[in-house]
């Protein structure tokens, strides 16, 4: 788990293939980074999108405590196997 905290998008220089042009990681609808098996990313340094929207949602805590409680269900899962 990587944790990165502040008000822009924090760059974890492993893998700059990985990061939009805006800084923030693309992740699918369960959080996890696009390209990368088992990597899970929220809060600020994503950019996510609800169905049918078209723009990203706020980069704010109260998204960022739901994001949390909705990717843990498949971190969760994966340690039980």
């Amino acid at each position: 788990m990587i944790l990165t905290s502040g008000i822009k998008p924090n760059h974890i220089k492993a893998n700059l293939n990985l990061v939009l042009k805006s800084g923030h990681y693309p992740v699918n609808e369960f959080l996890q980074v696009k390209g990368v098996k088992e990597v899970y990313s929220l809060g600020d340094c994503v950019q996510f999108f609800n169905q049918d929207s078209i723009s990203p949602l706020p980069a704010l805590a109260q998204v960022t405590v739901k994001q949390a409680k909705a990717c843990g269900l498949p971190i969760e899962d994966a340690a039980r196997t």
